[in-house]
């Protein structure tokens, strides 16, 4: 799906695939350490390793709702 809606805006297949890897990778290579740090701040609470994913998890639904919103405002 990120790949269909990123192809709309470049011009080539290809960069466009380079474009989510990229992004995706940087996102693996930042939030990792972010989850931890953010687990070692929580560790007072009954389940610490939940936090994280809570916060990360509602991002990702956000996400997709800026996804859906996009094709629904270009048709005003």
């Amino acid at each position: 799906v990120n790949r269909l809606l990123l192809y709309n805006s470049t011009t080539i297949q290809t960069s466009a695939l380079g474009i989510v890897l990229l992004f995706r990778g940087i996102a693996v290579a930042i939030g990792t350490p972010i989850v931890g740090a953010m687990r070692d701040v929580f560790e007072k609470y009954l389940r610490p390793f939940l936090w994280p994913f809570f916060i990360f998890g509602s991002f990702i639904v956000l996400s997709g709702i800026i996804l859906f919103a996009i094709p629904l405002s270009k048709r005003r």
